[in-house]
């Protein structure tokens, strides 16, 4: 089973459902509240991670596909690209 982290945006019945419906186990990373200034939830930088990654795919940013398959498609070859890119200045 996938495990997904969601931030507060998707607590409710239709996100759990649909994420039970796909087989997927939705955990909801809302953290503490900030009692005297910011705190870092655990979770978020790998979430604000791969999203700064996917923005410098103009293509994707803008969303130019007509369907969310193709979308998904070219997030797919981006992440690819990304871990080529990376195996080659480690290899």
């Amino acid at each position: 089973m996938a495990r997904v982290w969601a931030d507060k945006g998707y607590t409710g019945q239709a996100p759990a459902d649909a994420a039970t419906k796909a087989g997927i186990d939705l955990e909801i990373d809302s953290g503490p509240k900030p009692v005297g200034g910011y705190i870092v939830q655990p979770r978020r930088w790998d979430v604000e991670r791969t999203n700064g990654w996917i923005n410098r795919h103009r293509r994707l940013v803008r969303q130019y596909e007509a369907t969310l398959t193709a979308h998904e498609a070219f997030a797919f070859l981006a992440q690819i690209r990304l871990l080529l890119r990376r195996l080659d200045r480690h290899g």
